[in-house]
């Protein structure tokens, strides 16, 4: 759904109805994602989107999103809303087979999940969640991490936010943590995939590297394919960076399932039935 050039934007005074209206406009054109031409692509490529990947690993009905309204607007002179540009990272609370994880992935059909007015990433959410309640985190990633469009608006070169790794290390001392590798991952989702206790690629689809081929020539005059520089063989099978390799992105979300039905969510009380509506936790 396009932004409705001639809609009113909800303003200080106006009814509650119109603000609830509003909400629920704007969640319908984050839903959009970054619209039907790069869904398309997507799908073109072989590849499910985040929103797709999230409703086919969770319970049926199970997810509950977080941060669904978080995005960049655009407006005109009269503070009406022209354009809006959601975050590239979904992620909230759901159920695995009964049982209550985080999860969250990148949106690879905005600016390859990595829009550069939008700053919405896990540990605004989805590892606090998983930390403070004791249940695992999933993240299926496909995204390349920094946006040089930033640095050019900033006018200097910014490193990743240093909070965001301690986040991660905490939460591998005490929940469960897999990641699904579901397409081309480069800078720091890259290093936040690979810091989970069970990794997996997608055979022919996945790629993971801390800069990608473009980036490597220019360094070392090395001309090499994605496959080459980060696919299965190299971190399955030579650098032992990913644990497994599937053959579809449904064989992913199995084998992560399996795996978090092997280990135990440190905070959810022994013969506890799960349910995002009611979560029931042991306190130390």
């Amino acid at each position: 759904m396009p932004v409705d050039p001639d809609r009113e934007t909800w303003k200080p005074g106006m009814s509650w109805e119109d603000a609830i209206a509003e909400i629920a406009y704007l969640k319908e054109l984050a839903s959009e994602m970054g619209g039907p031409e790069r869904i398309d692509r997507q799908h073109q490529g072989g590849r499910y989107t985040v929103r797709e990947r999230i409703a086919k690993m969770a319970d049926p009905g199970s997810f509950v999103e977080m941060g669904g309204l978080m995005g960049g607007p655009e407006y005109d002179d009269d503070g009406n809303i022209v354009g809006f540009t959601p975050g590239g990272y979904v992620m909230g609370l759901a159920e695995l087979d009964g049982r209550p994880v985080a999860i969250g992935g990148d949106d690879f059909t905005i600016s390859g999940g990595s829009p550069h007015n939008v700053h919405k990433i896990p540990h605004q959410f989805a590892q606090p969640l998983a930390i403070t309640y004791g249940i695992p985190y999933v993240q299926l990633r496909e995204g390349v991490g920094h946006s040089s469009r930033s640095d050019e608006e900033s006018g200097q070169m910014a490193l990743p936010q240093g909070d965001m790794w301690w986040q991660g290390v905490e939460m591998l001392t005490k929940v469960p943590v897999a990641a699904g590798i579901m397409g081309s991952v480069a800078g720091w989702p890259a290093a936040a995939a690979l810091m989970s206790h069970f990794t997996v690629m997608v055979k022919g689809q996945s790629q993971i590297f801390p800069s990608g081929p473009p980036v490597v020539q220019r360094a070392t005059g090395e001309s090499l394919s994605k496959e080459e520089l980060g696919g299965y063989r190299m971190h399955v099978y030579e650098s032992g960076q990913v644990d497994n390799v599937a053959e579809s992105e449904e064989d992913a979300f199995d084998q992560i399932r399996t795996f978090l039905s092997d280990v135990p969510s440190p905070g959810v009380s022994a013969g506890h039935t799960a349910s995002c509506g009611c979560l029931t936790v042991s306190v130390p």
